[in-house]
């Protein structure tokens, strides 16, 4: 497991891939107060590149 943001003891990470690394990794959400794995996307690729689209858009706003 790679954590990649926590926010209020909720948690989202990657699942690490087999031995090789050539497995897709999924990207989890979790939260602390009802425990239950929920896939967010079906791979971390996915993940990224959803990610800078949003930041490029000018969605995410920093403090």
């Amino acid at each position: 497991m790679i954590p990649l943001l926590v926010l209020n003891n909720d948690l989202r990470y990657v699942e690490t891939s087999g031995d090789d690394g050539l497995e897709e990794t999924l990207v989890i959400e979790w939260n602390h107060e009802q425990p239950s794995r929920d896939v967010k996307y079906g791979s971390f690729a996915n993940y990224l590149s959803t990610f800078a689209e949003r930041l490029e858009s000018g969605e995410y706003i920093t403090d």
